[in-house]
């Protein structure tokens, strides 16, 4: 098969920015995956079989490639976390196909989580009410009272190759809901 092919024929790359947190875990491969948002406009998200690069620090002097890989499937996540009882969390990635993926069991939220560059399930759970959950979140009287639904996309990679000069000590911490 081709390698996919932009404009003007040059070979197709999608860029990831993470933040410094995930740098390790996508070096030794236990992350292999990300959630993001939907694109819009003419942007998209990669497709599978397209080539990744993975960036911490990107739109900063600080930049550094952390490596590439090949997305190996592109599908629709939702991520549902309760106000009141974090036993009704969910993930559901085939929220767009109507079919049946709703995992919610501590094991299956726990082994996400760490395929996610987390240590667990409560780890990923705290990134997310900090950085993708408005702060109305779980208040009686705001419009998010029993908790907080987000819609997006989760691309996973295969055949990681690290960046050739990246240095996990020369990339600085860096802000941000990117993960």
């Amino acid at each position: 098969m081709a390698e996919p092919r932009g404009r003007g024929g040059r070979k197709l790359m999608v860029a990831y920015s993470f933040q410094r947190q995930f740098v390790d875990p996508i070096l030794s491969g236990r992350k292999q995956q990300t959630i993001r948002a939907p694109r819009i406009g003419r942007s998209r998200h990669a497709r599978p079989g397209e080539q990744l690069q993975l960036y911490v620090g990107m739109r900063t002097r600080h930049c550094r490639l952390v490596g590439r890989a090949k997305a190996f499937r592109v599908r629709a996540i939702e991520v549902a976390l309760h106000a009141l009882d974090p036993a009704l969390d969910f993930v559901d990635l085939a929220a767009t196909t109507g079919a049946m993926a709703v995992q919610h069991r501590a094991d299956w939220l726990d082994l996400f989580a760490v395929s996610d560059g987390f240590a667990s399930w409560a780890e990923m759970r705290a990134f997310w009410l900090r950085h993708n959950v408005p702060p109305e979140f779980g208040k009686p009287d705001g419009p998010f009272p029993n908790g907080a639904v987000w819609d997006g996309v989760l691309i996973e990679w295969r055949r990681f190759e690290p960046g050739a000069t990246f240095s996990t000590a020369a990339a600085p911490m860096m802000e941000g809901a990117d993960g």
